[in-house]
């Protein structure tokens, strides 16, 4: 399964009208394709006013398909281009693989932090490896299911971690539980050490709310 995103980031200004804006754009991409997208923005974190589109496909050709549509859809083009004088810049598109954890889609979830890291040079297998076993056992701790996933645009050998959450209380509880459990933050420690590169920028943690 992938994991599809497309991000952009909000001129300052107009936040309550940009943000409806997007929210069209969201209801045509539902109605116009077999893509079940939901939106986010992000908060508590850097780069405010960056707003992303998510959806889960089982094949890359689900997007391809979608794109013809969306691109013969006037009222889609004709919404698209409205926006331009909301953004700050072109959207970026983002495509990762599920390798653990894909999310159950029963389950309600209303906040997601995203954890990203870069693998080391060679170390794509070791990557992989601690990556699955950090998710099992913040899942295990934390009790919310955490996915890992690999990158398939962007930067080589990008991995992510993404938990979502019913609410806020859950968030906080999730995240106080799994960074006061000593053997987690030892397994970070030791185990990650000088798998993930340690390059300024190249690991990150965003927080997102879903707008609809």
């Amino acid at each position: 399964m992938y994991l599809f995103t497309r991000s952009l980031r909000l001129r300052p200004g107009a936040t309550r009208d940009a943000v409806a804006w997007a929210a069209e754009v969201t209801e045509l991409v539902d109605h116009g394709t077999d893509l079940h997208v939901q939106l986010w923005s992000r908060t508590f974190s850097p780069q405010l006013g960056t707003l992303t589109w998510s959806t889960q496909v089982e094949d890359l050709t689900q997007l391809e398909a979608a794109d013809d549509k969306l691109l013969a859809d006037e009222a889609y083009q004709a919404c698209v281009a409205r926006g331009v004088g909301f953004v700050e810049h072109l959207p970026d598109d983002s495509i990762a693989t599920y390798v653990h954890g894909a999310p159950d889609p029963e389950r309600s979830v209303e906040y997601a932090v995203v954890n990203t890291a870069i693998c080391g040079t060679s170390g794509m297998r070791r990557g992989v490896e601690v990556g699955v076993r950090l998710a099992e056992e913040a899942t295990r701790i934390g009790g919310v299911p955490v996915s890992f996933l690999v990158g398939n645009s962007g930067a080589f050998g990008s991995v992510a971690w993404i938990a979502g959450y019913h609410d806020l209380a859950e968030m906080q509880r999730a995240e106080q539980t799994l960074y006061a459990d000593p053997a987690f933050l030892q397994m970070i420690d030791e185990d990650a050490a000088g798998v993930y590169t340690d390059a300024l920028g190249a690991s990150n943690q965003f927080m997102y709310r879903k707008v609809m």
